[in-house]
């Protein structure tokens, strides 16, 4: 799974987009732990999660 910061601009490139790395194992309070670090480190820039599990595959949609 990852989580991606989102830029803000109308059609943000897939390239442009921050990675976090989150394994199945990890527990609510350690994926929480990394998003409010990355929030820190970005000073707040919002937050685009992906589960490539359920991921059609499909970058074009709105």
């Amino acid at each position: 799974n990852l989580i991606k910061s989102m830029r803000h601009d109308n059609k943000p490139s897939i390239d442009n987009y921050e990675q976090i790395e989150i394994e199945r194992y990890m527990t609510n309070e350690e994926v929480g732990r990394l998003v409010i670090n990355f929030m820190k480190r970005t000073n707040g820039e919002p937050l685009l999660i992906v589960f490539p599990e359920y991921d059609n595959g499909d970058e074009n949609r709105n």
